[in-house]
C-alpha cells in the first residue's frame, strides 16, 4: 500500500507542477488603447501598425516590417486586404471582410 500512496503523491506533484507551468508560459492577450497618430509593433507577425485617420474616418494602418506581400487596413465596418504582389490600377482591395467595430 505505501507504494501505490507515493505513486498517487507522485502523479499529483507532476499533475500540479504542469498546471503552473502551463499557466505561466500560456500567451496573453493584452488590450491597449490607442490614440490617433500612435504606431506599435507586434513582433510575432512582423507588423507595425498606425492610428491614423481618412476624410475624418479612424482607421487602424498595417504594415508588415520586413517587406510582406499583404497590406491590411481596418475599418469601422469592414477590414481590407491588399495584395502587394500583384498591384492593380486603381488600387483596390484585394479581399475585403464585413466587420463591426467595437467600442
Amino acid at each position: 500500500m505505501p507504494r501505490r500512496a507515493a505513486i498517487l503523491v507522485g502523479v499529483a506533484i507532476v499533475g500540479v507542477a504542469a498546471f503552473v507551468l502551463g499557466r505561466e508560459t500560456a500567451p496573453r492577450a493584452d488590450a491597449a488603447t490607442v490614440e490617433q497618430g500612435d504606431s506599435f509593433v507586434v513582433p510575432a507577425t512582423a507588423t507595425r501598425c498606425k492610428a491614423t485617420q481618412e476624410a475624418g474616418i479612424p482607421n487602424l494602418f498595417c504594415t508588415r516590417t520586413s517587406g510582406g506581400r499583404y497590406q491590411v487596413v481596418f475599418w469601422p465596418d469592414e477590414v481590407q486586404v491588399y495584395d502587394l504582389a500583384k498591384p492593380r490600377e486603381p488600387m483596390a482591395a484585394t479581399y475585403v471582410v464585413p466587420a463591426t467595430l467595437k467600442r
